[in-house]
């Protein structure tokens, strides 16, 4: 149906929000959810906000044509018709990022790594979402063949790839699924961060623009670079803080839970006892 399962989206909106891409890869488009929130999480919460403000190139590619509507034009600058292996392999140059989102399973399971690796040679980072085990099955759905899930995949297929980061998620009907963000294996990733500077600070501190419509001198640059990286890591100790308490909160609710219906049967027995 062209979409996918929800649970990960605001941790991949986390990834997209702090790599600030300039250039973007959505191969296998299908309903468009990976170009609309890149285009919000890239451009307007940059203080790009209207249209014709937009700076961050999405290109889209899509095997199924009928997918393709007219709204996908608005959030994409272009969209590709064919495979994505093939589309990704013609292609003579690089991306910022691309986004593999329910795609490795469609692709049988050479073809699935091909993919993969050549996203990792062509693009700076690779943003892979996809389903981990054996509940997964899919057939063809709503005429469209490339529906098919092709081959399965576990956690062990990606950690020796040396992953930036990945979480894991459960579905609404509890099978697993997982995130991974890989850095690239033929570019080199401090330059990436050295053209992000300017988008990051005018995401700290917006009236920089307004101050230096160019940019700020080197000194002041300097200087903005600390305090965000001191920010950051700030943001980081919060966050550990609070994801720690989450887990503390829930361990206590499921002791309180477990512990609290004991003590009721025990108290009822008693009293039927006397």
């Amino acid at each position: 149906m062209g979409t996918s399962n929800w649970q990960h989206i605001s941790y991949c909106c986390d990834i997209l929000f702090a790599l600030a891409p300039r250039s973007i890869l959505d191969v296998g488009i299908g309903y468009g959810r990976w170009g609309i929130l890149a285009r919000e999480m890239c451009d307007v919460w940059r203080q790009r906000v209207f249209p014709e403000q937009w700076q961050v190139e999405i290109i889209g590619v899509e095997a199924f044509e009928r997918l393709v509507q007219p709204y996908h034009a608005v959030f994409y600058n272009e969209v590709l018709l064919g495979d994505g292996l093939a589309a990704l392999d013609g292609m003579d140059r690089t991306f910022d990022l691309v986004i593999l989102g329910d795609v490795l399973e469609h692709f049988d399971r050479q073809q699935a790594q091909e993919l993969l690796t050549l996203a990792r040679q062509k693009a700076f980072y690779t943003l892979l979402c996809v389903p981990l085990g054996a509940d997964w099955q899919q057939k063809d759905s709503y005429g469209n063949p490339y529906e098919r899930h092709r081959s399965r995949w576990q956690h062990d297929d990606f950690a020796n790839l040396g992953p930036v980061c990945h979480r894991f998620f459960l579905d609404y009907i509890g099978r697993s699924y997982g995130v991974y963000l890989f850095a690239s294996t033929h570019l080199d990733v401090r330059s990436y961060w050295r053209g992000r500077c300017r988008d990051l600070m005018v995401t700290a501190c917006p009236e920089v623009l307004d101050i230096y419509p160019g940019g700020p001198p080197p000194k002041i640059a300097a200087t903005l670079r600390r305090r965000l990286h001191r920010y950051s890591r700030l943001e980081a100790l919060a966050r550990k803080v609070y994801h720690g308490l989450r887990r503390l909160r829930e361990k206590a609710s499921a002791l309180y839970h477990a512990v609290v219906p004991v003590r009721r049967k025990g108290d009822n027995s008693r009293g039927q006892g006397g």
